[in-house]
């Protein structure tokens, strides 16, 4: 450390030096000579002040800088775990009870194991809300891992969590594809809901397997409840009732409780606050 400060004023210090070498021959030196010396003296005093003005400058905008990436990076990270956190959240609970606001987050995310365990045991949840596919969550926690814009403003701890996180969705993926049979199906549908495919909407969107969940209002008029992706397999069952089998209870709350714990851990070194984006969600997570 000591070698780092003096490599660094060592520049300053010369010309410091040369600065007073000069005053003290223009001292000795007499007219033209002595005002040349001067001159150069003072040249030689106002180049480090320069320099160290310009530095000062420039690193206080590389902070800034920093911050507003870094704020950034966080908000494109933020955004996933929120999505994530809504997708766990309707995994759990009936529609009536997973509103994304902060009472509900904050109340999810101190479930512990046993506490998932005996929601799954007795809740009963509408297919749209439980048969979703997870490769959209996967595939976007993985362009955060491959960005290096965002791993070079994070730190290391931060990059840890955010593979658990994805180790945590995978885990849940593989459940849901290993497992097609892994809840019991009802053979009406619900009442009240119809669902609509987004390339009814646009035939160029490009998420083809993406639907919406539309409740009914009155007349013709219904509102957006929920939207997602599914397998084509599973289409016939979203407005059907279903229950997780016995079998599964357990492996699949061991599958959510790893990955809330992962999401806790992200909102602890992060200082409990989610920056969301405006335009996928409205609240923020404060604490």
């Amino acid at each position: 450390m000591p070698k780092k400060w003096l490599l660094t004023v060592y520049p300053y210090l010369i010309c410091i030096l040369g600065g007073i070498a000069l005053l003290i021959g223009a001292y000795y030196s007499e007219d033209y000579a002595a005002d040349l010396l001067v001159n150069m003296a003072a040249a030689f005093f106002v180049i480090p002040a320069l320099f160290v003005l310009y530095e000062s400058t420039k690193k206080a905008s590389e902070r800034s800088l920093n911050r507003e990436l870094l704020e950034y990076a966080k908000l494109l990270i933020d955004s996933e775990v929120l999505s994530m956190i809504s997708q766990l959240m309707k995994s759990v609970y009936s529609y009536d009870e997973c509103a994304l606001n902060e009472k509900n987050v904050r109340s999810f995310l101190k479930k512990n194991f046993n506490e998932i365990k005996n929601t799954l045991e007795v809740s009963e949840y509408l297919g749209f809300q439980v048969l979703k596919d997870w490769s959209d969550s996967i595939t976007k926690t993985k362009r955060i891992l491959e960005n290096p814009f965002i791993m070079q403003k994070i730190g290391n701890k931060q990059a840890i969590i955010i593979v658990q996180m994805l180790k945590g969705l995978t885990n849940i993926e593989l459940i849901h594809k290993r497992l097609p049979d892994m809840y019991v199906i009802g053979e009406k549908e619900v009442e009240g809901y119809k669902l609509q495919g987004e390339t009814e909407i646009n035939p160029k969107n490009e998420y083809p397997d993406r639907y919406m969940l539309l409740q009914y209002l009155e007349g013709d008029k219904f509102v957006v409840k929920d939207f997602g992706d599914f397998p084509r397999y599973q289409l016939p069952n979203l407005l059907k009732m279903c229950k997780i089998k016995e079998d599964y209870i357990e492996l699949y709350g061991e599958s959510v409780s790893y990955l809330i714990n992962a999401i806790e851990r992200w909102l602890a070194c992060t200082g409990y606050e989610i920056i969301v984006d405006p335009m996928r969600f409205k609240n923020a997570l404060v604490k």
